[in-house]
């Protein structure tokens, strides 16, 4: 498993409980003293330091990320380069309901693309702005990236056309 911005560690001990191996990823050095405290309760836990863009996530069953929503797109597009079975991410809730969108719909744009060339997208829930600390400007939503099987990707051509030309911003596509 996993996990991408930790924070203070309260999900991640829960993790490390159930999951035979963690790897925790968090860019605030401040949070080592807790993480650190985790992890010695914890020895299946591993924590590296650094950003989610730059830090290497190795293939997995499971990703758990709740983050800054300015990094969101990047993650997705790295994303995109790992086999795992399940992402679940807490994000902005206009992220949420922009990459799910469908592909005729008023929202769908880049980042509906990105996603859905690769992924089922399903919305779980919202979740308050309280329920933070401290507490986001924006209400947050929680969704749930499932890599679509290669048979699944033959079914929707449009979006993953759509979803190729998304991922390869230096081409140039000619209509006729």
């Amino acid at each position: 498993m996993v996990e991408i911005g930790p924070g203070l560690g309260h999900l991640t001990e829960l993790l490390a409980q159930k999951a035979r191996r963690v790897l925790t990823i968090e860019i605030d050095k401040q949070m080592s003293g807790p993480l650190e405290e985790v992890r010695r309760r914890r020895p299946n836990l591993e924590i590296a330091y650094g950003s989610a863009i730059d830090v290497a996530i190795p293939n997995c069953d499971k990703i758990v990320a709740s983050l800054p929503f300015s990094i969101i797109e990047p993650l997705v597009r790295k994303l995109l380069k790992v086999r795992f079975k399940l992402a679940t991410l807490v994000t902005g809730k206009k992220f949420a309901y922009e990459i799910q969108a469908i592909l005729s719909g008023p929202n769908y744009g880049r980042l509906s693309a990105l996603a859905q060339r690769r992924y089922e997208v399903q919305l779980i829930g919202e979740v308050p702005k309280e329920s933070f600390w401290p507490s986001p400007r924006v209400t947050s939503a929680i969704i749930n990236l499932k890599p679509l099987e290669p048979w699944r990707l033959k079914t929707k051509p449009a979006q993953f056309i759509v979803g190729e030309l998304v991922t390869q911003p230096d081409k140039k596509v000619k209509m006729h």
